[in-house]
């Protein structure tokens, strides 16, 4: 790579100069970010979901539960 590529270059395209990029690791680390905001975003709608499902779900079984003696 030229002298005056590299300051401008990004570091994924110096580490893989001369090597296969359509191998996949290159692609996999240049949308890294991406994937990781993802699952990161997916993970917690799951566990919104979960934590509202058990709120609201058992919320109409307490009088049911009542003995009456």
């Amino acid at each position: 790579m030229e002298v005056n590529k590299i300051l401008n270059a990004d570091i994924l395209d110096i580490i893989f100069e001369g090597k296969n990029k359509e191998y996949g690791a290159y692609e996999l680390r240049k949308t890294y970010n991406k994937r990781i905001t993802i699952a990161i975003v997916a993970m917690v709608v799951i566990c919104l979901l979960v934590l509202l499902t058990q709120l609201f779900g058992n919320g109409g079984d307490k009088d049911k539960n009542k003995i009456i003696v």
